[in-house]
């Protein structure tokens, strides 16, 4: 859904440059442009750095300890993920800059003063493999471990059970992998547009509440989402204005719960089914530049 959501933003961005070339003709009087008032769409380039912190999962409510896999593994198979001397290192979770997005919004502009509309973005923060993992995702996977082998920093060897037993080794560990961070937004921003004497830029502000569609650990969920935004407009017509900002994104809640765990073998000790809930506080920031089209 998120990638269909991200498609539709660069298709209306794009859409905003199909416009016949007279529109773009300036039209100026004493050597100020009068602005259309009405419904408009824009399109813009959206960067964004993010600013992720309090990474941290338990297992139902129960502190393990994440443990990553080992920097000297060549290769993800299930025997890898099953072999629990692979796993020995301090997971930490590290996130991308996003410098591929588009967002679009529609909204009414009234002339100089207050300012409506709604705006969707999409945001991909891939994890960071800052530990320099030769091969590819191995940086993604970690363990939830419930009891470590001794003082050693990985898991507990498999306990063999009975013969008899249809699961002959038992784990003390679930595994879980990391794609990143997927936010699909929809905020209705309210802003506010300035006018001053002599002078063709506009500052602006705005200020925005909405909800976030976020992918995290491969379970969506729905936030409360907050934003803000300072930049300046240039008109360049009558029905198109180009404009520049820096934005400010936060989502509100820190909590994704019921999050999907992988077995290497069935578990020792209860619960041998299990979930896993993680907190990460989303918060990220970065510059837009783009166009409005003013019908």
């Amino acid at each position: 859904m998120t990638k269909k959501f991200n498609f539709v933003n660069v298709i209306l961005t794009f859409l905003l440059f199909l416009f016949p070339l007279k529109s773009f003709t300036t039209y100026a009087n004493n050597n100020t442009i009068t602005q259309k008032v009405g419904l408009y769409i824009s399109g813009q380039y959206k960067p964004s750095i993010p600013h992720f912190k309090n990474f941290s999962v338990e297992e139902n409510d129960k502190v393990v300890d994440l443990i990553g896999l080992t920097t000297d593994v060549t290769y993800i198979t299930e025997h890898i993920l099953r072999d629990n001397t692979k796993f020995n290192t301090h997971y930490i979770a590290k996130f991308k800059n996003n410098f591929i997005n588009f967002s679009s919004a529609i909204g009414y502009y009234s002339g100089q003063g207050p300012r409506l509309e709604i705006e969707s973005s999409y945001g991909d923060f891939d994890v960071v493999n800052y530990k320099n993992y030769a091969v590819q995702d191995v940086n993604r996977y970690f363990a939830l471990v419930r009891e470590k082998n001794g003082s050693n920093f990985s898991p507990k060897p498999h306990e063999t059970s009975q013969p008899s037993d249809s699961n002959p080794k038992k784990s003390f560990y679930t595994l879980m992998k990391n794609n990143g961070v997927f936010v699909a937004s929809v905020i209705i921003n309210g802003c506010y547009d300035f006018s001053f004497n002599n002078t063709t830029i506009s500052p602006y502000v705005c200020i925005g509440v909405g909800g976030d569609f976020i992918e995290f650990f491969e379970v969506m969920h729905i936030k409360f989402a907050c934003q803000s935004k300072v930049g300046i407009s240039y008109p360049i017509s009558p029905s198109i204005t180009i404009f520049a900002d820096a934005h400010y994104h936060k989502v509100i809640n820190n909590k994704f719960n019921n999050l999907h765990v992988k077995y290497s073998y069935e578990l020792k000790n209860s619960p041998t089914i299990t979930s896993a809930t993680a907190k990460l506080n989303i918060e990220y920031f970065g510059g837009e530049v783009g166009m409005r089209f003013i019908f």
